[in-house]
């Protein structure tokens, strides 16, 4: 008789390929491809410490993976990335990658490199802060080039000149280290470009670079700026300052000099939606809440629908707001009563959360919503650990977020919260998405993925199963040992075979695994393994809420085939 530890019947399904990897967490694993794992980086890294991964750790995976890739992906990555996974820092550092290879291609290959390069740098850079992010990274040499060269010179130049009036040259220039000043005079070697036909232009381009400018030709709202910084430096009456007459220049130039109440509540009243969201503190700070009358026209401002759309804010974006302005994560069941913003504002902050996400399609069918409450997602910031930048947003957070705003448009879907064990998250669905995304459990156990599926399995896989939807880090660990036969590579992941289960009785069913972190390995199989039926993707954009009900609906798609999609 054969050994029968040896050769166990396997479930019923599909034979689950056999792993080739090991995790962070210790797991057993399947590897990414180099574009895969390129591909899902380039919308969750941020270069920041993780709960597995430092930030330097990130950085030598992006430079290795990005030389081992084609340079035509490369370019349409570094897109995709900006345009679609709506990042800042990698989009820079791929297109860094980038010109490095056209110092190391071959003399045919680096024409073909520079073509790329050039076609891809206005849509991947395409503003003064990805600008700037340029280069700062091409200066620190991290890609094998310190300087910028000829073709980014020229392109930086051209995007320089293409701003269309002075006013929004401006508009780019906020930031330092480098400065839109630095910038220009790497550009041009401290000699500014005199524009016969637009000297406002030449005069604006020098006083950024810090030369000497013409005042007769500067822009008025540049003058203005100036004689403001007079008063305070001379320390003359502000309250003579007539709050109408407050310079049209970035709301960070303004806030950091010594400005009135009066001239505070005339910027709140004047500010765009985003500066009045990235804002709350400080007009709390300088008592322009204390106004009632202004306070319920900045309520109404915050809830306008018109403005929220033409904001193009990212939900995530607005949940990091208000867990920053109630307490963060660590309060976040609790009820902060030391806020001093108006509760009027955080309920129309809740209102605007729910008005960005009301473009998240409805999924046909039955629906699972598996969130991982483990450990490495409650304890871990989404955006890293960094000195000065660090998030109050934790992975569960975001994985609450994609949760509630699915539930919200389909109301008859159940959330699954899973670390050590699965279990069901009762919610009510006519509540906000902050609040559907509290009620999420966070406990912060070990990992055990495929206790969710099986728990869909066992509970629910009679009354038929469409769609499953993971949200996690996927470093499961806890069913290596229990059901991975202490290990061993060949038999797959627990998460795979489990799956394979629940389509034995369900074989329409799909999985869409997002993953919420930089990793190099998932539970499901990648590459040539992977299933038509699975889809891996990363990111928290309101492009995975788009990508994921195309293909819960049947599209056939992947995160690379998206990237080699995208036209140069």
């Amino acid at each position: 008789m054969a050994n029968k530890s040896l050769f166990k019947s396997t479930p019923k399904g599909r034979l689950v390929p056999p792993t080739d990897a090991v995790n962070s967490a210790g797991g057993v694993a399947y590897a990414q491809p180099a574009e895969e794992a390129l591909a899902q980086l380039a919308v969750t890294g941020c270069f920041g410490d993780t709960y597995y991964a430092t930030a330097e750790a990130q950085l030598q995976d992006v430079l290795s993976l990005a030389a081992q890739v084609r340079p035509d992906f490369l370019a349409k990555l570094a897109v995709y990335s900006r345009e679609k996974g709506l990042m800042k820092d990698m989009p820079a550092m791929l297109m860094a990658c980038l010109a490095a290879r056209m110092k190391t291609a071959n003399p045919i290959g680096q024409s073909e490199v520079s073509a790329l390069f050039e076609r891809a740098f206005p849509r991947a850079i395409n503003n003064g802060k990805m600008i700037r992010n340029f280069v700062q990274i091409i200066r620190s040499g991290v890609t094998g080039r310190k300087s910028l060269g000829s073709l980014p010179k020229r392109l930086i130049a051209d995007w320089l000149m293409k701003q269309t009036h002075p006013s929004e040259l401006i508009f780019q220039s906020t930031g330092a280290d480098p400065s839109m000043g630095d910038v220009i005079k790497m550009v041009w070697g401290g000699k500014i470009p005199k524009i016969e036909v637009d000297p406002m232009y030449s005069a604006t381009l020098a006083y950024l670079a810090g030369n000497k400018y013409q005042r007769d030709h500067l822009p008025e709202p540049l003058v203005q700026l100036e004689d403001l910084r007079k008063v305070v430096d001379k320390g003359l009456d502000r309250r003579a300052i007539d709050t109408s007459s407050l310079p049209d220049v970035p709301m960070l130039w303004l806030t950091q000099l010594p400005l009135t109440t009066v001239m505070w509540k005339g910027l709140a009243l004047r500010c765009s939606w985003n500066e009045l969201r990235q804002n709350l503190s400080a007009f709390s700070q300088h008592g322009v809440f204390d106004d009632k009358q202004i306070v319920s026209m900045l309520e109404k401002k915050m809830r306008d629908r018109a403005r929220i759309e033409k904001a193009k804010v990212f939900p995530y974006q607005i949940m990091t707001t208000y867990l920053a302005l109630t307490g963060g994560v660590e309060r976040y069941n609790k009820t902060r009563d030391d806020s001093q913003i108006p509760k009027a504002i955080l309920s129309a902050l809740q209102d605007a959360l729910d008005i960005a996400v009301e473009n998240v399609p409805t999924i046909p069918g039955r629906v699972f919503v598996c969130v991982d409450v483990s450990g490495s997602m409650t304890s871990a910031t989404i955006t890293g650990s960094r000195k000065g930048a660090t998030s109050v947003v934790k992975a569960v957070d975001v994985a609450g977020l994609i949760a509630a705003a699915v539930v919200k448009k389909n109301p008859e879907a159940v959330i699954i919260t899973v670390d050590t064990e699965a279990r069901v998250s009762h919610f009510n669905e006519r509540d906000s998405v902050i609040t559907i995304g509290r009620s999420i459990n966070r406990s912060g156990g070990g990992t055990n993925l495929s206790a969710a599926l099986d728990l869909i399995h066992y509970k629910f896989g009679a009354g038929g199963v469409d769609s499953v939807i993971f949200v996690s880090d996927y470093e499961s660990w806890m069913d290596s040992t229990s059901q991975s036969y202490s290990g061993n590579l060949l038999y797959g992941t627990a998460m795979a075979r489990s799956w394979e289960t629940v389509r034995h009785n369900n074989p329409k069913a799909r999985m869409v695994c997002i993953d919420l972190v930089p990793n190099r390995t998932h539970q499901m199989p990648t590459g040539r393994s992977a299933r038509p039926e699975v889809l891996n993707i990363g990111g928290f954009s309101d492009t995975v809420f788009e990508v994921m009900a195309r293909f819960l609906a049947g599209d056939k798609t992947s995160a690379t085939k998206l990237v080699d999609a995208l036209e140069l």
